[in-house]
């Protein structure tokens, strides 16, 4: 996912490899790490998406999922709840909030106004977030994100400061007022036994063979699950974006080796918090899924714990990402994740349609028969063919074939897409 607007593809292309890792930005180039980052999580994603939601283990009931997180399973629960869950997705977010800012600098260079061009792009994606929604998955962010995204404008002008405080109220203060069960009922005033058989439903229609029901039970699913999400979820969102967009303000990747200091103590602070409130968090997660009920009380205090460790954790894979970019030999073996990052919303999508291609019953009906375990070779193959896939397309087109249908609808014209 392009995650939204990483980084604003214009004049033409420089390759990744043209851009210092962490050098200033400049006219026509592109930043190496940015398309680094956002190839790694990708890889986050696929693994998240492909485990947790569309073996259908987010949509079980509880005695299902307990069932099929043990063993061997349990085990690969647990290493993708501590590595990948939501840790990818917010540094997804972080790179759109960052992208916001070098859009902002580059229309600010030319003397253009940003505001226009930035919410076409956002109905842009918001089209082809509801597309990808209904035809194969009904997790699918980009619609999230179109939406959060235009709440971003109104921290254009905001200082770094507030923005970093607006960004830890936003995170969490949503997060412990959906925690509340009397909240939580009236942002989903859904009757839970007419849910829990909505749910049953839309099971029965992803492991149908009807690819009709299919479309039409994600469709109500969509709607279903983003709108009891919307009172938080989206400013959830906007606060992670706000991460990012600080870090644009900063210029945190312009400057090159005066930088790096920076991301030391980074990787520092990260790794030590994250060891402290990770395993919390996943073993609150796993007991979760387990069936097991855990009082409000200890529901409340461990948001705070939880959200500081995933953001410790992103903060760990992002300053190992731009220090391990400073070693040549690391900078070839990261690279090959770069055409991932180029292409990242059509990695996405085609994730989603691989996935359900695999597991829904319209495709090879794996929902029942796969478990968690087999999802982390599986994502890794997936992954492995998109960094090939992807490298090869860029050797002769400029764009990704689904970022070429996203600029097309923002600019209104068709863009060149071959490579001369």
């Amino acid at each position: 996912m392009s995650q939204g607007a990483a980084s604003e593809r214009d004049p033409p292309e420089a390759r990744p490899s043209d851009a210092a890792p962490c050098g200033r930005l400049q006219p026509g180039e592109r930043m190496a790490i940015l398309d680094v980052l956002r190839g790694f999580s990708l890889l986050g994603v696929l693994v998240a998406n492909m485990a947790i939601g569309f073996t259908g283990l987010v949509l079980l009931p509880r005695a299902e999922v307990s069932a099929m997180a043990s063993g061997i399973d349990g085990i690969a629960l647990v290493v993708i709840e501590a590595l990948f869950r939501r840790k990818s997705l917010t540094l997804l977010s972080f790179l759109f909030g960052l992208g916001f800012a070098l859009q902002i600098e580059r229309a600010e260079a030319r003397g253009k106004p940003v505001v226009p061009t930035y919410l076409r792009r956002l109905g842009a994606l918001f089209v082809i977030g509801a597309v990808h929604a209904v035809l194969l998955w009904w997790g699918d962010q980009l619609t999230i994100y179109a939406i959060a995204g235009v709440l971003l404008l109104l921290f254009r002008r905001a200082s770094v400061r507030s923005l970093l405080i607006w960004a830890a109220l936003l995170i969490l203060v949503p997060r412990l007022l959906a925690a509340v069960p009397a909240i939580s009922r009236l942002l989903d005033p859904f009757d839970p036994a007419k849910a829990d058989a909505f749910t049953a439903r839309v099971l029965a229609a992803l492991r149908g063979h009807d690819p009709a029901d299919t479309f039409r039970m994600q469709a109500l699913q969509t709607v279903h699950s983003q709108g009891s999400l919307a009172a938080w979820q989206y400013l959830y969102n906007v606060g992670r974006f706000l991460l990012g967009y600080a870090a644009g303000r900063s210029r945190l990747f312009h400057g090159g080796e005066e930088r790096l200091p920076f991301f030391r103590r980074l990787l520092f602070w990260g790794i030590g918090i994250s060891a402290v409130c990770t395993p919390i968090s996943v073993a609150s997660r796993v007991l979760l899924r387990r069936g097991v009920t855990i009082p409000l009380a200890v529901k409340l205090a461990l948001v705070v714990p939880e959200e500081v460790g995933i953001i410790a954790s992103t903060a760990v894979y992002l300053a190992a990402l731009v220090l391990l970019m400073q070693r040549p030999a690391w900078e070839r073996r990261l690279m090959v994740l770069a055409p991932v990052g180029q292409t990242a919303l059509t990695c996405y999508l085609t994730q989603s349609l691989i996935c359900a291609f695999l597991f829904y019953g319209w495709g090879l009906g794996l929902m029942d028969r796969v478990g968690l375990a087999l999802c982390l070779p599986f994502s890794a193959a997936v992954f492995a063919a998109q960094i090939i896939a992807s490298r090869l397309w860029l050797t002769r087109f400029r764009f990704g074939p689904f970022e070429w249908v996203w600029r097309t609808l923002t600019y209104g014209r068709q863009p060149v897409l071959r490579r001369e």
